[in-house]
């Protein structure tokens, strides 16, 4: 059993003989704040849930920590909400499962979303519920790939796809980009190629950005559902704060979001073209140039 403790009066880890109570490591002293541990390949990770580097002792806590940042991540409220080690790979994320080496290296997708919560299981194995790459949801069991390669994701057992309320699309330049609601409080968005000549051609659906977390739109709130698409591959939508709308532009990926706010509420975005956005409310219009 592993555990915080102190001793002599510092705050670590100790591992001890859950049969006879014995100690049999201690870690030295660690942050206060790093006071979760996850198990797996003969390795201890112990982290901070809002921390986006980890600390890396060996099972016996025979040598000190070494720091591993995990990549794709800043430091937040859900930096490392469901970790866990497979083998000798760091499994993280809330909305798309992602491992990286313990030793170094690229990280890669998993699985391209997840619903939050990873059940850990024996020998360094985890178990997601999530969508593949492929585009197949299930429920996935993720073990130590031969010889310190990536995991290996396995479908446990097929889930039927949730019907999901599309409330934007937006085709422009050859990209469609879908907005949609698999959950009451999320807004998640993804994008394919599709080819326009002759009968279309749809490529592989990916995930346009990362982090587009917006209320749920009212099925009958047009102006929020709708989105737009810019010529240089980004789209436009709106959204309502307490008093006022704003306007915001974000993609793909990691791309940043540019905003206008304090806009008189009840109004729409009506055009978008180039860089310019053309907002219609009841008295009054505003012509934006993006960024």
């Amino acid at each position: 059993v592993y555990f915080r403790a102190s001793v002599a009066g510092e705050a670590g880890l100790v591992a001890v003989d859950r049969a006879s109570g014995e100690v049999r490591g201690w870690s030295g002293p660690l942050p206060v704040s790093y006071a979760k541990v996850a198990l797996g390949g003969g390795h201890v990770v112990v982290y901070a849930a809002d921390k986006a580097t980890v600390l890396v002792l060996p099972r016996d806590l025979s040598s000190g920590p070494v720091e591993v940042r995990l990549q794709g991540v800043v430091d937040g409220a859900s930096a490392t909400t469901n970790l866990a080690v497979v083998g000798d790979w760091l499994v993280n994320g809330v909305y798309a499962t992602t491992a990286q080496p313990l030793t170094g290296g690229e990280r890669v997708t998993l699985l391209r979303t997840s619903q939050s919560g990873t059940a850990v299981g024996p020998d360094g194995t985890a178990v997601k519920v999530g969508t593949a790459p492929t585009g197949e949801r299930g429920i996935w069991r993720l073990t130590p790939g031969a010889d310190g390669t990536r995991p290996v994701v396995t479908l446990v057992k097929a889930l039927p796809r949730p019907a999901l309320p599309i409330q934007g699309l937006s085709l422009e330049q050859g990209r469609l980009v879908v907005m949609d609601y698999p959950e009451s409080f999320l807004r998640t968005d993804s994008v394919r190629s599709v080819a326009a000549s002759g009968t279309p051609v749809f490529g592989e659906r990916s995930p346009f950005t990362t982090d587009v977390v917006t209320p749920t739109c009212a099925a009958t709130d047009v102006a929020c559902g709708q989105i737009h698409g810019t010529a240089d591959g980004r789209v436009v939508w709106l959204s309502h704060d307490d008093t006022t709308d704003r306007i915001s532009v974000h993609g793909p990926q990691d791309g940043g979001v540019w905003q206008r706010t304090g806009l008189p509420q009840g109004g729409r975005v009506t055009d978008v073209s180039g860089q310019y956005v053309l907002f219609t409310a009841p008295t009054v219009q505003y012509v934006f140039r993006i960024g």
